[in-house]
């Protein structure tokens, strides 16, 4: 039902065009001394109307993925743990060091994502403005606080305003709640509802220089400057080790 909701949405002008027009012609084709010379037109409306609403679709201005079934993993790319969970019909994500992300949004900018998240053991973790698997923003949910990190060539970022944990989440292990995140410019922010209470609510803002340690080859780590450059990049998903979260009914739409 989402997914007509979602195609309704986004196309409702072309059809309510095309309803009024059909209504129309029908009306018209009632009071018509030959009502037939009415269908040529009608069945022209029709397929005009079909094609504009196919070739608007291919652009693909959202992507809604029930996560119910293999097939609404099939464009995610990364490496780890991405397994369906029949008795509670979504998929888990753990073990995944690198991540997932949905390549289907890699060169998208602003946009917003919405997914329904469980969180079983340590934490869930969504991936931003990711232009690869070693260049990303990840924002980490725990049952107690929120922490965002910055990945560059593979290095997570230290000492950064960005790094900065909240405190004063209360999620509980083993219950459903809505995430909504909103990408606009160099601005993030984060809701988290469980049913229609808000949980939490606040907006971070994209650093643009942040240290990185970069390890020599005698094992020691050298912090060097970064410039953080992600004006654009793939949503995803990430639980690292033991770090083991469900999900679904994941949305993402261009702003």
């Amino acid at each position: 039902m989402k997914i007509i909701k979602y195609f309704i949405k986004m196309n409702w002008e072309a059809i309510v065009f095309s309803v009024s027009e059909i209504i129309l012609i029908s009306l018209t084709a009632i009071f018509a001394s030959k009502p037939w010379n009415i269908l040529i037109p009608t069945i022209t409306l029709i397929i005009f109307t079909i094609l504009v609403i196919y070739l608007k679709t291919r652009e693909k201005q959202f992507y809604y993925l029930p996560m119910n079934k293999h097939k609404d993993i099939e464009n995610f790319i990364g490496a780890g743990t991405l397994e369906y969970i029949k008795n509670e019909n979504c998929f888990r994500i753990t073990k995944s060091q690198a991540g997932f992300i949905f390549r289907k949004t890699l060169t998208w900018d602003d946009y917003k994502f919405k997914c329904d998240f469980k969180i079983q053991n340590s934490s869930f973790g969504i991936i931003l403005r990711a232009q690869d698997l070693s260049n990303y923003l990840l924002i980490q949910m725990f049952t107690s606080r929120i922490r965002p990190h910055i990945r560059i060539d593979g290095y997570w970022s230290i000492d950064s305003p960005w790094e900065q944990e909240t405190a004063g989440l209360n999620l509980s292990k083993d219950e459903w709640y809505s995430l909504e995140i909103y990408c606009e410019k160099r601005k993030i922010r984060i809701c988290i509802n469980w049913n229609t209470i808000s949980e939490f609510d606040r907006t971070w803002m994209i650093p643009e220089r942040v240290l990185i340690n970069l390890k020599k080859q005698d094992g020691q780590e050298i912090p060097i400057a970064k410039e953080v450059f992600f004006d654009y990049g793939a949503i995803g998903i990430r639980n690292s080790g033991k770090e083991s979260a469900l999900f679904k009914n994941i949305l993402v739409k261009k702003l």
